[in-house]
Formats: structure tokens, C-alpha cells, sequence
């Protein structure tokens, strides 16, 4: 399910470019968060084995108009549709309000380069369209239309040249972008906005005020998320009441929170991987539930809206969290023969798949093979139940977990949806269905390939360059699989995408596995790898 560029276009460039800068959500995705919808454990939208030929729920088209829809008029931060269109048309307006201090430019912006610095993947209806962003749709609501920013916006990517749904994005800004609209908007006076008429000004002053109740945190590094912090935060201005009431009490002054301090960025998931377990959450902390919902939950949560209201969406539109959960279970890893038809020594391939089942499969699953037409996963036999690792990986983000578990157990609406996250003490090792194309690698994005992966941790880079996804031929390292760390495009190196495992919750310590293996045997390990 792997989708390019003939989707339908949602949102013209301009609206979803101020969507997302103002619009946008820290907490789009719960990173990892991976569940199956239904009671409990729901085993039925598991899928054993291989991955299905066809699609399992609603099509591509009404799938999209499900994401859409969520949650309607009662998410907390949305912005007036007509006003956004008029921000990006009127420069004067848009540098009082800081536009282009808030993406880096000088000087009057364009809504095409402002959507790239967003991250954001363009939805190309033609070979010469721009395209529209992928994840900011427009939503009704009693004051008319509203901008809003849904999952898609950091689980969809382009990658050299084809939109990917299901990819974790590899350069979302959502987190920075709220921080900056939140300094922006929340007390910005009515008259700098500029409202067309009352319910432009109604609406305005509905997200100024919800904004309030959103805790925000300033991501370690490029690509990563930092969504239960957010979560964190904005709980800590509710009140401790079982629907984590809004409060202008303590949207004012917050409960001192854990995550004032602690760091736990992680990358976003790919969905394509989920099908196959039965504990979710990249610690494995969400064992009965709704994945879908869960992100829907805590989406919510960092937006400021009211959770009686959510819920009451809810349960008139289960038929959106059941058609969401099919779609991203359906969901196909690219394959890399589609990007580098000669990518793989079929040789060495078969030499490192002797070296996978010794050494990773414990862990990781079993990827069974019929090698005589060609190098393509027929089924996929991953442990079950699924395990919890503890490899001397970073352990901030499960350190995360533990702080947010009991609070949102609590909430009336976990316990009617039968949500559970029981904190744990590593990470899940995930199934490798498309590993070649998740780098970096590790949940915190703390190492740029393979490579660097099967070196001793004393060995491996302390540094490296965040990169693009445009020209596979000097973006890709294909025989490490990943970024490359010699030969940078010069254009990469930036200070924003310098990426440090010094820094707390970034290092590149453990899995500390196969790094004794001759080289030749590591090479061969690698070309197995690209064949998942």
C-alpha cells in the first residue's frame, strides 16, 4: 500500500502550509504506538505470516477522508480556513505575526518552500503539479471551517521521489512548529489577527485558549518526536480528575511534571510492522487497547481538547477507528529492488540469511524465502508473544513510559475503551519487514546505518548529519544501508541536522550483537537485510 502520486489532492498549498505552522500537533502520533483495535486484544486484526495481497479495509481514497474527519469540530487547536489563506496572501500581516522567523527564511515567504521546511510529504496529483502536503485537512465546525493536522503528516514520507504512506517521516518539524505557533498565536491581541468577523474571532480566541492547557518540548534532534512529553506537560494543566478536566487554573500554573526535566525523543514508526505483534508502543508498554485510538487519545490531549467531548465523538464514529486500523495494518514496506533494481547480491544474500537465523531471528522473527524466484519474504513467523528486550539501548524513552502510564490508565476514557500501558523494561525488538528503509536506526534514530549498527558501540560514529531523501544516489549509502557518514552532501551540514549521541536520551550504546563477526560476514549479513 505503498501510494504515489496519483492520490487526491485534500488542502490547496497555501491553507495546509499555515495549517501546519499554526495548526500543527507535537503529539500527531505517539511515537510507536501500535495496537489492534476492538476489546482487549481484538487477535482478529492481527495478520500471521505474510502480508496480505490485497487491502483489508476501506480504500485509499476513504481512508483519507476518515483521517479527516478526526475529531472534527471538537479537536482543541484549530484555525479558521479562510483566515489561513489570508495570512499567507498578505506578507505585512504574516511578518507581524513572525512567519519567517518561524521557518527560517527572510523576506516574504513561499508556501511551497515553507511546506518543505515543514517536512510535511506533498501529495503530487501530476508529473508537473507541486502538490498539495499531505496531513492538514479541513474540518467543520459552529464557527465555520477549521484547519487541522492529522496522523499522516509524520507517517507518510517522501522517499526519493514516491510519497510512502505508513513511512515514519524522516524530517517532520511538527514538534518546533507547535512551540513556535504557540509562542505566536496564544497571546497575539485580535486586532494583529485580524479576523474577518465574529466567528473567525470566536474560533481564534477557542485555540488561544486551549493552547494555554498545551505543554510543548524543543526536540533533541531532527526527525525526532517528542510527544509524550507533550503529553506529559498538558496533562500536568488539567485537572486530576478522571476526564482531565481543562483548568485555567493550572493551564496557568502546572503541576510540576516529570517531563519538565526528562527526555525521551523517539522516532515516528512505521506502520507496516504492526501487523504482526500483540504488545504495542516501541517498549511494548501497550498491551490491551486500541492503537489507533490511543493516538487518537493522546493526539487530542496535546491539542487541548476536552475529553468528555472527544469521547462523545467517539462513540458515534467507531467506524473511523475500525476503517483507520484495517488501512494501517494493510499497510506494504517498500521493497528496495523498487528503488535499486541491482541492490542485492542474491548471493550474499543467502550467505547472510544463515547469519540472520543464528544470530537475530531469536529476537527478531523468522523471513522465509523461496529462492528460486527471487529474494522476496513469503511469510514472516515473528515471536509470540511478542517480546521486551532490555540491550543496553538508550532507556529514556522507556524511562517515559513510566511516568505517564498511571495517568493515563486513570482517564474515564482509557478504562471505557479498555486501554491498558504497563511500563517495561527495554523495548520491543521490532519485525524487520522493510528494515532497510528505516534508518537511522535504533528507536531514537541514534545510529545512520547499518553498518555503524554491527560495530562495537565504542566504534560507532558520535556524530552524524541528518540527511534528505531526494537524490538516492548521494542521499543513500547502499552499501551500509542508510545515511552516509563520508561523502555528506555538503548541503547537509547544518547546525539542525547535526545529530550528537552525547546529548541525554541520544546515545548509540547497545545491541550490541553480530559485532565480533568477520567483515565479510557482516557484508553478507546486510545484503539479507535488504531483501526483508
Amino acid at each position: 500500500m505503498n501510494r504515489h502520486v496519483d492520490a487526491p489532492n485534500r488542502h490547496s498549498p497555501s491553507t495546509t502550509a499555515l495549517g501546519v505552522w499554526l495548526g500543527a500537533v507535537a503529539a500527531v502520533a505517539l511515537v510507536g504506538a501500535t495496537a489492534v483495535a476492538g476489546d482487549g486484544q481484538a487477535d482478529a486484526f492481527i495478520i500471521d505470516n505474510a502480508a496480505p495481497s490485497g487491502d483489508l479495509g476501506p480504500s485509499f481514497d476513504a481512508t483519507l477522508d476518515r483521517m479527516s474527519r478526526f475529531p472534527g469540530g471538537v479537536s482543541g487547536v484549530l484555525l479558521p480556513g479562510d483566515w489561513a489563506d489570508r495570512l499567507l496572501d498578505d506578507p505585512s500581516l504574516a511578518a507581524r505575526l513572525g512567519r519567517t522567523f518561524a521557518f527560517g527564511r527572510d523576506g516574504a515567504a513561499d508556501a511551497a518552500a515553507f511546506y518543505d521546511w515543514l517536512g510535511l510529504t506533498r501529495m503530487r496529483s501530476d508529473a508537473d503539479a507541486a502538490g498539495e502536503a499531505v496531513g492538514a485537512y479541513t474540518v467543520d465546525t459552529e464557527w465555520g471551517p477549521g484547519l487541522t493536522f492529522g496522523c499522516a503528516a509524520c507517517h507518510s514520507h517522501n522517499f526519493f521521489g514516491t510519497l510512502v504512506f505508513g513511512m515514519g517521516n524522516k524530517a517532520a518539524r511538527a514538534n518546533l512548529v507547535f512551540i513556535r505557533a504557540k509562542d505566536y498565536l496564544q497571546h497575539a491581541p485580535m486586532a494583529l489577527l485580524q479576523p474577518a468577523d465574529s466567528d473567525e474571532a470566536a474560533l481564534l480566541r477557542r485555540t488561544q485558549t486551549r493552547l494555554q492547557s498545551v505543554g510543548v518540548r524543543r526536540p533533541q534532534a531532527l526527525g525526532l518526536d517528542t510527544s509524550l512529553a507533550q503529553v506529559s506537560l498538558s496533562l500536568a494543566r488539567r485537572k486530576l480528575d478522571p476526564t482531565a478536566t481543562l483548568s485555567a487554573v493550572y493551564a496557568a500554573r502546572p503541576r510540576p511534571d516529570p517531563f519538565d526535566e526528562a527526555i525521551a525523543d523517539s522516532k515516528p514508526m512505521d506502520w507496516w510492522a504492526i501487523r504482526y505483534k500483540d504488545r504495542w508502543l516501541s517498549d511494548g508498554a501497550l498491551t490491551h487497547g486500541s492503537f489507533v485510538l490511543i493516538n487518537f487519545l493522546v493526539n487530542e490531549i496535546g491539542r487541548g481538547t476536552d475529553l468528555v467531548a472527544l469521547g462523545d465523538w467517539l462513540a458515534v464514529n467507531q467506524d473511523v477507528v475500525d476503517d483507520f486500523t484495517r488501512f494501517v495494518l494493510a499497510s506494504e514496506a517498500p521493497r528496495i529492488e523498487d528503488f535499486l533494481p541491482d541492490a542485492v547480491d542474491a548471493a550474499a544474500a543467502r550467505r547472510g540469511e544463515r547469519h540472520f537465523l543464528a544470530n537475530c531471528a531469536g529476537c527478531h522473527g523468522v523471513y522465509r524465502k523461496d529462492w528460486s524466484t527471487g529474494h522476496r519474504t513469503i511469510a514472516v513467523d515473528y515471536p509470540r508473544p511478542t517480546p521486551v528486550r532490555d540491550v543496553g539501548t538508550d532507556p529514556n524513552r522507556a524511562r517515559g513510559m513510566d511516568y505517564l502510564a498511571t495517568r493515563l490508565n486513570r482517564l474515564a476514557i482509557s478504562r471505557q475503551y479498555g486501554v491498558v500501558l504497563e511500563p517495561t523494561d527495554g523495548y520491543v525488538p521490532p519485525p524487520l519487514v522493510g528494515v532497510w528503509s528505516r534508518y537511522p536506526y535504533l528507536h531514537n534514530r541514534s545510529v545512520p546505518n547499518l553498518c555503524e549498527l554491527l560495530k562495537p558501540e565504542a566504534e560507532r560514529v558520535d556524530s552524524y548529519y541528518v540527511g534528505t531523501t531526494v537524490t538516492i544516489a548521494t542521499d543513500f549509502d547502499r552499501a551500509c544501508v542508510g545515511y552516509p557518514t563520508v561523502d555528506v552532501p555538503h548541503a547537509w551540514k547544518t547546525r539542525e541536522r547535526l545529530y550528537r549521541t552525547g546529548w541525554t536520551g541520544l546515545s548509540n550504546d547497545g545491541h550490541n550483537m553480530f559485532i565480533d563477526a568477520a567483515e565479510s560476514d557482516k557484508r553478507d549479513l546486510i545484503e539479507f537485510l535488504k531483501t526483508l
